[in-house]
């Protein structure tokens, strides 16, 4: 009997180690399958986080296409404004030599005539300055011969 005893001691100690091994598999399956529904869980959140992502980056995508049209649009006018920018820098550069050439002509003028005819060609010449300076906004450019601004 010793030896059924020593058996049935073994089938039970067997037995336990069995359901022993048997729980901590269960246990750690468990454990797994915890951690595979977590990051299920957080997977799916990303998942909606990033969806809120893609649609903010559509809506600045057709944002920056609306940009894009409305700068298209500025172009020709900032064609027109630096054509008219160098219009103007071509018309001070004559407007300079026109005022150059009539300095010129009337210190020749108060140098070979009298003085009543010189001063009638000053009226005259200090007359086309304004009309010529003042027309173009150029107020601040028309001196008389005497240095003083005209208005």
């Amino acid at each position: 009997m010793a030896e059924k005893e020593k058996q049935d001691e073994l089938a039970d100690s067997l037995n336990d180690l069995f359901s022993s091994v048997s729980t901590m598999i269960k246990s750690e399956l468990q454990g797994t399958a915890n951690h595979m529904e977590l990051l299920e869980k957080m997977n799916l959140r990303v998942a909606e986080e990033y969806k809120g992502f893609g649609d903010v980056a559509s809506g600045l995508s057709v944002f920056v296409e609306q940009l894009k049209s409305k700068s298209a649009g500025f172009d020709e006018y900032v064609k027109q404004i630096d054509a008219i920018d160098q219009q103007v820098t071509e018309f001070e550069a004559v407007v300079s030599v026109l005022d150059k050439h009539v300095t010129m002509l009337e210190s020749k003028v108060q140098s070979h005539n009298g003085a009543c005819f010189a001063i009638r060609l000053q009226a005259i010449l200090t007359h086309f300055r304004v009309k010529l300076f003042g027309q173009f906004g150029f107020a601040s450019e028309a001196h008389s011969l005497n240095g003083s601004v005209i208005k």
